[in-house]
C-alpha cells in the first residue's frame, strides 16, 4: 500500500511539473500584423496587400483590406514570420469570363510605385505590428493588359 501511495504522489508531482516545463518547448507564437491602407487620406477598400519576404526561403503573406482600408495579415498555418518585406498594394482584379454571367475586372487605382514597382518596405518583428500605409495617387498607374 505504501509503495502505491509513493507512486501516486510521484505521479501527481511529476506530471504537472513536466507539463509546465514542456509548455515552453513549442516555440514562440507568430507575430501579428495589421494596419490601415489609405489613398490620398481616404480608406482604400478592397485592395490586396502582399508582403514579399527579402528571404526567398520564406512564403509571402497576403491580406485584403475591408471597406475601411483595414487589413490583418496571415501566412498559412504558422502565421507571419519576422523579417524584412517588400509590400505591394493593388486594387486590380482580372475579369472572370469562364463563368456565366462573367464577373468584370477591376482597374488599378494605385500608382506603380506601390505595386508592380513597389518601393514600400516593412519590418515585421515579434509581437504585435501595426503597419499603416498612407499612399498618394501621384505617380504612374499601370493597367495590366485585360479586357474590362
Amino acid at each position: 500500500m505504501t509503495r502505491l501511495l509513493v507512486r501516486f504522489i510521484g505521479f501527481v508531482i511529476v506530471v504537472p511539473g513536466m507539463a509546465v516545463v514542456l509548455s515552453g518547448c513549442g516555440g514562440r507564437s507568430a507575430p501579428s500584423v495589421a494596419g490601415t491602407v489609405t489613398l490620398d487620406g481616404a480608406p482604400l477598400g478592397e485592395a490586396l496587400v502582399s508582403f514579399m519576404p527579402a528571404n526567398k526561403e520564406l512564403s509571402a503573406a497576403i491580406a485584403s483590406t475591408d471597406l475601411e482600408g483595414q487589413y490583418t495579415l496571415e501566412q498559412g498555418v504558422e502565421g507571419v514570420v519576422e523579417g524584412t518585406y517588400t509590400v505591394h498594394i493593388t486594387t486590380y482584379r482580372p475579369a472572370i469570363t469562364e463563368i456565366d454571367p462573367p464577373i468584370p475586372g477591376i482597374k488599378e487605382k494605385v500608382p506603380a510605385g506601390y505595386n508592380v514597382r513597389s518601393t514600400l518596405n516593412a519590418e515585421v518583428s515579434s509581437g504585435e505590428n501595426v503597419l499603416d500605409f498612407p499612399l498618394d495617387s501621384k505617380g504612374q498607374i499601370v493597367q495590366p493588359q485585360e479586357n474590362y
